[in-house]
């Protein structure tokens, strides 16, 4: 299976940064956004179950999801979603 392209990218949402005065992407959502994405494929969802994000992601009909430092368990119905399913990586720093 060969990837063609990134149909969309989930991060978190944007944070508060020096002292509150400015309200920046995530450092995910800003590659995204360096690299051409457009801003309308860069979700945040409150939890991966909202269905507002479901149907958005519906509608994109991804074949499959990486995740990478993502704590909480995706919902059925969100995998549902994936043709192929979702990879998971795991990062693990030894010192």
């Amino acid at each position: 299976m060969m990837i063609e392209a990134v149909a969309a990218i989930v991060t978190h949402a944007p944070s508060s940064r020096d002292s509150g005065k400015k309200v920046l992407p995530s450092p995910v959502a800003q590659y995204a956004l360096d690299k051409g994405l457009p801003s309308h494929l860069i979700f945040s969802p409150e939890k991966a179950g909202d269905e507002a994000f479901l149907s958005a992601l519906r509608e994109l009909q991804p074949a499959l999801c990486i995740t990478a430092g993502y704590g909480n368990i995706l919902p059925t119905k969100f995998l549902k979603i994936l043709v192929h399913g979702y990879y998971k990586l795991l990062l693990i720093l030894d010192g």
